[in-house]
């Protein structure tokens, strides 16, 4: 959000599989071909992606449009085609009725126009917790999607979603918050949008502005959880990589979830292999 000298320093020595920019710039996509060769890079327009009326009044015709704002943007943000995912509406309602159906067909048409003008896109967004499962120790439901993850293949795009985990780590009720999308019986590219601690998955009246990780472990702590997520994430073929959410913040109340202190504890482990 700000620019950050030591945010640049870091993701320079990281090297990581995926780096997500959030509203960026030229200048954030120039650093990325510049300095991160063999990163895929994950790239929102929070305005594009809160669309979720338009997504839900007219799926098909939302998800072609945003594939070719996606294709304006790209003149403009001069981003690599072949090595960026376009993220369309992010974390949708899939709660309320008619969404589900919607993103099913939003997600194919973006896909497939996305593939007319030769770029990536990351599909779904789902938050974390989500598809729902229909019943107790029942996996996820994922066959109210059907068609898309034949879209997502041909697109050569990936599956997007979005885990967290609570203060005890993310092996805490591993399957449900973090790992769940493992269960998804889809053969495509797995790359997960965001990640971290949310204290809101395991407490709702948590406030807001301490809902992340600081201030309730250490930097070494959350490296090691971090860590650990990765590792485990990576004994299933199809996972790329995921964001950590978040390195700076757009606004007071995600302060806590800012992972700039703990980045040399970060930096200091061994990638996981």
């Amino acid at each position: 959000m700000h620019r950050r000298s030591q945010d640049y320093d870091f993701f320079r020595r990281l090297q990581p599989s995926v780096f997500k920019i959030m509203d960026g710039g030229p200048p954030d996509y120039q650093f990325a071909r510049d300095n991160l060769p063999n990163s895929l890079v994950i790239a929102r327009d929070w305005a594009l992606s809160e669309q979720h009326s338009d997504m839900l009044k007219d799926p098909v015709s939302t998800g072609e449009r945003h594939a070719r704002e996606w294709d304006k943007h790209q003149a403009r943000l001069g981003f690599e085609r072949a090595k960026t995912l376009i993220l369309g509406i992010n974390e949708p309602h899939i709660w309320e009725p008619g969404v589900p159906e919607a993103l099913r067909q939003y997600t194919i048409a973006m896909c497939e126009e996305a593939t007319k003008l030769g770029l990536r896109v990351g599909a779904m967004q789902l938050s974390v917790g989500w598809p729902n499962n229909d019943g107790p120790d029942t996996p996820p439901n994922w066959s109210q999607w059907h068609g898309v993850d034949n879209a997502i293949r041909a697109n050569n795009g990936a599956l997007v979603t979005h885990e967290y985990w609570a203060d005890k780590g993310p092996l805490e009720n591993w399957g449900w918050w973090a790992g769940r999308v493992l269960k998804c019986p889809w053969q495509v590219p797995i790359v997960i949008g965001e990640a971290g601690v949310d204290m809101f998955v395991k407490d709702a009246s948590v406030p807001h502005a301490s809902r992340g990780w600081r201030g309730r472990m250490s930097e070494e702590s959350y490296a090691s959880d971090l860590f650990t997520y990765t590792e485990r994430m990576m004994a299933d073929s199809r996972f790329v990589g995921n964001a950590v959410f978040a390195a700076d913040h757009a606004a007071p109340e995600w302060f806590s979830f800012d992972i700039e202190p703990a980045c040399q504890a970060i930096l200091a482990l061994p990638v996981p292999a």
